[in-house]
């Protein structure tokens, strides 16, 4: 008996089989490439948004040290904003053993300096800033902002130097913005 062997031909079909394991393998590992930049990112605006709570806890405190400024000063000293990094540290001197308006506002400008130079640990110099204002009639509330830009869309179109329209949310009270945190404290 004579054996007859039938062989297959193939016609291409492994290199498109080939093919469409490699295009399903790249577009798998651009998706998981994806899904690694967005874990980083929420990494890094959640340890902002902690490091920015924990920076308004410690501005509100030394607010509260300054009974001084809160009870005495007008609106203008308890409404402003600063970036990162840029406040210079203050240069008057002036002996404040007693709580004269004139030495609460130099220790304000001190608070200021700290929190601006903790600011710069968050991020980099200028991209990062905390706002603060008193809230409307009740004398004491305050209503403070820190804002942080990052690497994302997003985070790249807050603007810091709006100041015509108070972009920053502790004055128009929007808080629902990117990359901010927003708290009203009674001092």
């Amino acid at each position: 008996m004579k054996r007859i062997n039938r062989q297959k031909r193939q016609r291409g079909f492994a290199l498109l089989e080939v093919m469409i394991a490699a295009l399903v393998l790249t577009v798998g590992g651009v998706a998981y490439m994806r899904l690694q930049q967005m874990g980083l990112q929420s990494g890094f605006n959640n340890a902002a948004r902690t490091r920015g709570v924990t920076l308004i806890n410690g501005f509100v405190e030394q607010l509260r040290s300054n009974v001084t400024l809160i009870r005495d000063g007008s609106a203008t000293d308890k409404t402003g904003s600063f970036l990162a990094g840029a406040v210079t540290a203050p240069t008057e001197t002036v002996d404040c053993d007693s709580s004269t308006l004139a030495c609460a506002k130099i220790m304000f400008n001190l608070h200021r300096y700290l929190a601006s130079q903790q600011m710069s640990q968050i991020t980099p110099a200028n991209n990062s800033r905390l706002c603060y204002t008193e809230s409307g009639t009740n004398a004491g509330l305050m209503r403070i902002t820190f804002q942080w830009r990052d690497n994302s869309v997003a985070g790249q179109a807050v603007d810091f130097t709006d100041t015509v329209n108070w972009a920053c949310p502790a004055f128009n009270a929007n808080i629902n913005q990117n990359n901010s945190v927003t708290m009203y404290v009674q001092l």
